[in-house]
Parts: C-alpha cells; sequence; structure tokens
C-alpha cells in the first residue's frame, strides 16, 4: 500500500443520507473497522498576498476537541482523475512536554518500614519538545 493521499469529496442531494451511511456496517467488499466520533477545527494559513493558494498549496492546523495535540498538515498541489484527487502530504506534530517546567515524581518509596516511606526518589525530566513529520508522495 502507498502512502499518497487520495481523497473523494462528495456532497449527498440529502443531508440525512449521511445520517443513515453512519448505521451502515458494509459498503460491498468494505466493512467498517471502527466508528468514533470527533469535533475538528481547522485553521487555514497563507501569506498575505495569497502565495499559497496561487501555487496550490494548503497549509493547516487541526485540532480535535479533547485531544490535546494539533496537526500540522502541509499538502501539495492535487491531481485528479476522475474525481479522485491525489497529492503529496507532509504532517507535522510537536509534542510539548512539562512545559511550565514543574516537578512531575514518579516513584515513591514503598517499604513502610523506610523513614523516607511515601517521599519521591525519582521524577519525569524537565521541559521537552518533540518534533515529528510524516511526509506522504
Amino acid at each position: 500500500m502507498d502512502s499518497v493521499e487520495r481523497e473523494l469529496k462528495l456532497v449527498p442531494r440529502d443531508s440525512a443520507l449521511l445520517d443513515r451511511l453512519a448505521l451502515v456496517d458494509r459498503l460491498g467488499p468494505f466493512g467498517v473497522e471502527r466508528r468514533h466520533h470527533e469535533i475538528q477545527h481547522n485553521s487555514f494559513f497563507d501569506t498575505r498576498d495569497g502565495a499559497l493558494e496561487r501555487e496550490r498549496v494548503g497549509f493547516r492546523r487541526r485540532t480535535v476537541k479533547g485531544e490535546r495535540l494539533a496537526r500540522w498538515t502541509i499538502k501539495g498541489d492535487a491531481q485528479h482523475v476522475g474525481g479522485v484527487a491525489t497529492r503529496a502530504e507532509i504532517e507535522l506534530a510537536l509534542d510539548a512536554f512539562n512545559v511550565t517546567n514543574r516537578v512531575d515524581y514518579v516513584t515513591y518509596v514503598g517499604d513502610l518500614a523506610s523513614p523516607f516511606f511515601g517521599q519521591a526518589v525519582a521524577a519525569k525530566p524537565p521541559r521537552r519538545l518533540q518534533l515529528s513529520a510524516r511526509f506522504n508522495f
């Protein structure tokens, strides 16, 4: 299986069709593997003069309600064949850990006979940033 993004967007004549499709377990040879409901918020970015739009490049930040991470995506110009869009895509994620630099203890003395019972003996690392990228082409 390749990692190129392929996308087909359809708009139903009857909006209730989407509700009926949500209840379907099988479409031809394809079966439902899992279901979930999410509320997304998308922000699209461009230069003041619209350089990205002119080059047909998308730059998006997506957050999902209830999740603490945001996904940043850069999408190249799409080629359309039979209504299906195919494009290169780079997805970036920045994870921040312990941003406020508070001590986060993880191990405590558990020996009841120890005078140090209940005291912390280890902590998670201080501030950390982790950047990851996935390139689909």
